[in-house]
């Protein structure tokens, strides 16, 4: 049996910046957010076909960034898209993923691009959402938090085996990134002290 996972990390690579763009890259990672930082994972990378069911939409603009960002790895992506099944096959490759480690919440870097994106392509097809809008997350907001929270934005080093602009390398990089914050200690308020920003909004 499938280890279970608290939690599912998504990310994506497109060919745009709007919803409906050509997806090429679907990533994901299952993991525990409070086990800590060397904890297990298990993370898959899902090429999808940029020419099939309606998934064709392409801004010139984003491949020209693609292109000068990093060439080589576009064209592997786009290569691997061409030999790829259709998007539908892909968001259905990614839901069995989810029956089998079971995740309880989902995360993204910025969810209202790369969740909006995938409920958009399933809205389409006629698929229904495999997660619940009220446990979707995003880690981002929890970087920022901190930021508030402590006068230090966190960031991590990246791993060099963990290309930048892989959806899977980035989905475990933002892994490892979120289970950092979540171990760092929550500043606290001495007695007759304001408190931080933050923690006044939410008090």
């Amino acid at each position: 049996m499938a280890k279970q996972y608290d939690s599912a990390m998504l990310d994506l690579e497109t060919l745009g910046l709007n919803l409906g763009s050509g997806i090429i890259q679907i990533g994901v990672v299952f993991f525990d957010p409070d086990a800590g930082e060397t904890s297990p994972i298990a993370s898959y990378s899902i090429a999808a076909n940029a020419d099939q069911d309606g998934n064709d939409i392409v801004d010139p603009d984003t491949v020209a960034w693609w292109k000068d960002t990093d060439e080589a790895l576009f064209d592997r992506l786009m290569e691997e898209s061409g030999r790829a099944v259709s998007i539908g096959n892909a968001i259905r490759q990614l839901r069995d993923l989810f029956e089998l480690h079971r995740p309880a919440s989902v995360w993204a870097k910025h969810p209202a691009f790369d969740i909006a994106q995938l409920n958009l392509r399933m809205q389409a097809l006629g698929i229904d959402p495999f997660w619940k809008f009220y446990k979707v997350f995003d880690c981002a907001t929890v970087t920022e938090t901190i930021r508030r929270l402590t006068g230090v934005k966190p960031v991590s080093a990246r791993d060099p085996s963990l290309p930048a602009h892989d959806a899977q390398a980035d989905a475990i990089y933002q892994v490892r990134h979120l289970q950092r914050c979540l171990s760092m200690p929550v500043p606290t308020v001495e007695a007759g002290q304001p408190a931080p920003v933050a923690l006044r909004l939410v008090s």
